[in-house]
């Protein structure tokens, strides 16, 4: 019998080559997390706003297709507001979310990204019809989305769930 001794390495104690390939051993095993519960969000807002999804193709800022495409499905004459007079319709005719912060739709963040143009557009109106307000929330959602896909798979984020789960590795980065 043999007894063989191998040392074995937090991945604060790697060298940077050695990290780099634990990172990729990591990013090989992981999926993005939030994407069914920004989809929750984005159903209840369409749903919310009249709007019927009809495709979308979401995902990190190197997805070329990155975008939501949706039909208004509300009232033509309220569809053809646009500016003061539709804000004035949001003001006097439509009961809104709740615009606090509280996420109303799912109870997640991504609630929130959608509502920030209704917000925006409550506060300070622009000259845009009740469509192009909607994709304006459709947009800032889709580039959240992408964000925050390109964080869980950034090297900040995979360095903090490979301490935060104690993994441990061979010299080289490989895992132990």
């Amino acid at each position: 019998m043999r007894l063989k001794t191998t040392a074995v390495y937090q991945f604060s104690e790697l060298t940077d080559r050695a990290k780099d390939k634990a990172r990729d051993w990591y990013r090989q095993g992981i999926e993005y997390d939030w994407g069914h519960d920004n989809m929750a969000s984005l159903k209840a807002f369409a749903s919310w706003f009249d709007l019927k999804i009809k495709n979308y193709s979401l995902g990190g800022s190197d997805n070329r297709s990155q975008g939501v495409s949706f039909e208004v499905t509300i009232d033509d004459k309220i569809a053809e507001l646009q500016g003061v007079r539709l804000w004035k319709w949001f003001n006097n005719q439509r009961a809104l979310p709740d615009l606090s912060g509280n996420c109303p739709f799912t109870g997640y963040c991504f609630d929130e990204t959608l509502l920030d143009g209704i917000r925006k557009f409550l506060n300070r109106p622009w000259n845009c019809t009740y469509e192009e307000l909607m994709q304006d929330c459709i947009d800032d959602f889709c580039k959240d989305y992408a964000n925050d896909v390109d964080y869980q798979y950034s090297d900040e984020a995979v360095d903090e769930s490979i301490a935060a789960n104690e993994y441990e590795f061979l010299e080289d980065g490989s895992r132990a």
